[in-house]
């Protein structure tokens, strides 16, 4: 720097800093590095793994809880997931192939499809069109190149004090620079209370809250809220005690979901395999043959 330009600089403090567009692609560098390594990755089509779920009944009348493998694949989007509960000795499979949701018990082979009756199966289409939802969600952001190519106006907003959950009773305060931005809104589905858009209207977009840890760089929360919807539409992410997966890449062990009232709506537990891994694949190929409504079994009359 030349001495006039030092002599600017110390005249005019803030000079030579990032502006906040600037530092905000600085933050999300730094995280997607921590969670990868050096070499980027593509945006991931599919997810995979295990899961130790508590989550709310759709209608508010308590919670359940439940160990289940999951198999989400974003283009064309299906989702299966199998579900068992050691308590109530139950073992089922509840798929979407793009079109129909369906349940199999896989005790007795007998297969339900609750699209073909909306009324009886309310409740059960409500649970598993929030999954879709949520597993969309976790898709779209759990990967930080992938969150990178989709975020537009992407600007750093401030350094705050984080609570975050650890093994520690009242957690780990935390210092997290906080961007915000806007992305694609494919994660929330059609706003069914506006007309159909027409020709020429703009996309929907969501805005977008990171939290990122300013010593590890891991993404701590996430917030998502839609933009110019007649209903609005917010989720968030509570993502705690990171660990690397088998492919060498930085995960959430727990995923906490919480709705627009900060209630708490699900909280994901990964489960690790034999040698102590968590069980959680991101853009692995998935055979979709998985996802089709299975045969029924012959001594169901349905």
């Amino acid at each position: 720097m030349s001495t006039m330009l030092l002599f600017l600089a110390l005249l005019l403090p803030g000079l030579d800093e990032l502006s906040n567009e600037e530092r905000a692609q600085e933050i999300l560098t730094a995280a997607a590095v921590a969670q990868r390594g050096e070499t980027a990755l593509p945006r991931p089509g599919s997810l995979h793994g295990l899961f130790s779920v508590t989550a709310r009944k759709p209608e508010g009348s308590g919670t359940f809880s439940v160990e289940v493998e999951r198999f989400y694949g974003r283009s064309p989007e299906r989702m299966l997931t199998r579900r068992t509960e050691t308590l109530a000795r139950s073992d089922s499979s509840v798929g979407f192939d793009g079109q129909v949701f369906w349940m199999r018990d896989n005790r007795d082979g007998q297969v339900t499809l609750y699209s073909d009756d909306p009324e009886t199966f309310h409740t059960d289409l409500a649970l598993e069109r929030e999954q879709l939802e949520l597993t969309r969600l976790i898709l779209d952001v759990i990967s930080v190149d992938g969150l990178m190519e989709q975020l537009s106006d992407a600007r750093f907003v401030a350094r705050e004090t984080l609570n975050v959950p650890s093994r520690r009773r009242l957690g780990d305060d935390r210092e997290v620079d906080v961007v915000r931005g806007t992305l694609p809104d494919v994660i929330f589905g059609p706003d069914l209370n506006a007309p159909p858009p027409r020709p020429g209207d703009p996309a929907p977009l969501v805005d977008i809250k990171l939290s990122i840890d300013a010593e590890t760089h891991y993404v701590h929360r996430i917030e998502l809220s839609t933009i110019g919807r007649v209903q609005p539409q917010v989720w968030q992410m509570v993502l705690s005690r990171h660990a690397r997966n088998a492919d060498d890449l930085i995960v959430p062990l727990t995923i906490r979901l919480l709705d627009e009232r900060d209630d708490l709506v699900a909280t994901l537990g990964l489960i690790s395999d034999d040698q102590g891994l968590p069980v959680f694949d991101l853009g692995k190929p998935l055979d979709l043959q998985m996802f089709e409504v299975p045969e029924r079994a012959e001594n169901d009359d349905g």
